[in-house]
């Protein structure tokens, strides 16, 4: 997964609403054609559905966090 997709996900599943591409421009800072064309990847994949995260979103997103929050534990254990 890309950062952009990435970042629109984490967007999306955010507040659990649909989001145009205006909105998602905003919060995630990306052009607006370029979210466009992102969130069409998002949702060829089944990620993204109506401009929403899907279930199947979410589950992607969790492998993620879970990265993520492991990262963050090693980094303060070392201190």
């Amino acid at each position: 997964m890309r950062k952009e997709q990435f970042d629109i996900l984490v967007a999306l599943e955010k507040d659990r609403l649909a989001l145009d591409a205006q909105a998602l421009a905003g919060l995630t800072g990306m052009d607006t054609e370029c979210v466009a064309a992102i969130v069409a990847e998002l949702t060829a994949q089944g990620l993204v559905a109506e401009n929403a995260i899907t279930e199947q979103g979410v589950a992607a997103l969790e492998h993620y966090k879970t990265k993520r929050a492991g990262f963050i534990a090693a980094c303060f254990g070392s201190r």
